[in-house]
């Protein structure tokens, strides 16, 4: 387990007896589906992720069965292990920039991001009953991680907040942090940690804190419906009872939601490079536009995204965008000479065969893990070479893969961001750029959008 440091930053190591699964956790899976069927992470294959998509298993075993290239599903890098790898392993790296870069920029600039945010929300008519003057405002991060960056920016933000809310009666008037990853335990822990560190003590009383347990289609179509507000009123009756053990709460014992969210502003956090990791630049795009952020109304028209505009909506989108154009350090962040991304990387071969069913299905002396740039595309190539010829044989149907020596199998991918890119993407998402810092060393960048009506591309433009 990773401990936190003593900052606002890395947290502390619990001092209390405090339990992680004190911890709230709401349920927002679909209730067909389980943890073990849905994929937290994008979709490398060439198929679109969406809430109907194929298990886990069924995606490996339709990429194993794939003509040329065999794919496999991103999911399988994130089992519980792989993201204590990542965080132990990958983001230690001094080579892998996009997570120190963006530590960089939290570090030196949490307080001016977190004043964007605010501002924007306070630009809401809050004689209506919107904005940050009255009824507080939603942070909602989609995969949350370690949250040691999240940590330096729920500091600032508490740190900007007038005051703690203490009476029982307007705690609904807290801000409120929502952590969405698909793994619960990792979601305890991270959450038990967080509270119990330097920022947590910094937000008593004016953050409160909870998990969404579910993938992203999971946590966006709940917020969409109105699930936060259906939530915190069911809390807000209940803030009394006690519970023997912590109840890990189903969307589906809930009441029915309203069918669209009024009021506080969302801000949704989405750190890190995840939005270069899905098979195609469009599908990127296409996942923005998803988003539940609803556009400010100039007009009476609707919006592209689907989104009833709101006069009073200041929610907002803080993104992480790789715009790295350096061939060499783009390779040696996903290729270290220390092997802390190809230790990450091999846990994937156990993860796909333990979700097969044999965990010693892809033995690591059989494979080895290939990287590759490619600057017409620009993005990096993520895979696993056949080291000899070889029959994977799936142990529960019995079907027969076969491999040649050097066949590969693609696992991943991470494209990177030109100023155009960023721009394409943006316009494409009907997102506006309101603010955007950069670290110059890697070009790595934090973006702060909105969702308009009509997206300002010369804005966006000028930013970049």
């Amino acid at each position: 387990m990773v401990n936190y440091a003593k900052t606002a930053a890395d947290g502390v190591q619990s001092k209390n007896s405090h339990k992680a699964s004190d911890i709230p956790i709401l349920d927002v899976r679909h209730s067909d589906k389980t943890a073990s069927s849905k994929s937290e992470a994008p979709n490398t294959s060439d198929e679109p992720a969406t809430p109907d998509s194929e298990s886990i298993r069924d995606q490996i075993v339709a990429g194993l069965a794939h003509p040329g290239t065999k794919k496999w599903p991103t999911a399988v890098l994130f089992d519980e292990r792989g993201l204590k790898l990542y965080d132990t392993h990958v983001t230690r790296a001094p080579q892998y920039y996009p997570y120190q870069a963006e530590m960089r920029i939290l570090r030196a600039h949490a307080s001016e991001v977190v004043q964007a945010i605010r501002e924007h929300a306070a630009g809401a008519d809050i004689d209506k009953g919107a904005g940050c003057a009255e009824g507080g405002q939603d942070l909602v991060e989609l995969g949350s991680g370690s949250l040691k960056k999240t940590a330096l920016l729920l500091s600032a933000f508490a740190r900007q907040t007038p005051a703690a809310i203490t009476d029982p009666r307007t705690a609904l008037n807290r801000n409120r942090y929502y952590a969405l990853d698909l793994d619960r335990h990792e979601l305890e822990r991270t959450l038990g940690e967080l509270r119990d560190s330097a920022a947590g003590a910094e937000m008593e009383g004016k953050i409160s804190t909870a998990g969404l347990w579910g993938a992203y289609e999971d946590g966006l179509r709940f917020i969409a419906e109105g699930g936060l507000e259906s939530l915190h009123e069911t809390s807000h009756q209940h803030r009394n009872a006690r519970q023997p053990e912590p109840e890990v709460l189903r969307e589906d014992d809930a009441e029915s939601p309203p069918p669209s969210r009024y009021g506080r502003p969302l801000h949704l956090l989405f750190l890190g490079t995840t939005i270069g990791n899905f098979a195609h630049r469009s599908d990127a795009a296409t996942f923005l536009r998803s988003l539940p952020l609803r556009p400010v109304a100039h007009s009476s028209s609707g919006s592209p995204s689907g989104f009833h505009p709101d006069p009073n909506a200041r929610d907002t989108l803080l993104i992480g965008i790789d715009q790295n154009d350096d061939p060499g350090a783009i390779k040696l962040a996903y290729n270290d000479p220390h092997g802390h991304a190809r230790t990450f990387m091999m846990n994937a071969l156990v993860s796909a065969g333990r979700v097969l069913g044999d965990e010693r299905l892809f033995r690591e002396e059989d494979w080895a893990y290939e990287g590759r740039y490619d600057p017409a595309l620009r993005r990096y190539e993520f895979y696993f070479r056949s080291t000899r010829a070889q029959t994977v044989v799936d142990p529960l149907t019995g079907a027969h893969y076969p491999f040649r020596e050097g066949e590969r199998i693609f696992a991943h991918v991470s494209y990177k961001f030109s100023a155009s890119d960023a721009h394409a993407l943006f316009a494409e998402a009907d997102l506006c750029p309101i603010r955007c810092w950069r670290d110059e060393a890697t070009k790595y960048s934090l973006w702060l959008l909105e969702r308009r009506e009509s997206t300002n591309l010369p804005a966006a433009r000028e930013l970049i």
